[in-house]
């Protein structure tokens, strides 16, 4: 039997609003009753917005921090996408869907967990 996690606490934000923030660093913590899991930045930007609060309660495919796709060499790119955490099971397998085009991304946390 397989036990599924559809939800963790996002324990601690390591950027705020306004932060740049390179490719793969951690910008999130997420715990679960079986494992840490942290939020890497699927792309280079600055964190726009905040959409929890540390300490909130985030299920499947919730967003959590949106992150503009804007690098400081080029300021007007606007387009932004978000982070969503998907907690399934146990271990943890990050999965990126990204569309460039429409300016957006999305990363899910998938965790397979056999018995």
């Amino acid at each position: 039997m397989t036990e599924s996690i559809s939800e963790g606490v996002l324990s601690i934000f390591n950027k705020q609003a306004g932060d740049h923030v390179e490719q793969d660093e951690k910008i999130a913590s997420i715990e679960t009753d079986m494992i840490d899991v942290a939020v890497n930045a699927p792309h280079t930007g600055t964190v726009t917005k905040l959409l929890v609060s540390e300490g909130d309660t985030v299920t499947f495919g919730q967003p959590v921090v949106e992150i503009s796709l804007q690098t400081r060499d080029t300021p007007y790119d606007t387009r932004s996408h978000r982070i969503r955490t998907k907690l399934l099971n146990h271990p943890r397998r990050l999965v990126h869907n990204d569309d460039i085009l429409q300016g957006s991304a999305a990363t899910y946390i998938d965790m397979m967990h056999s018995s």
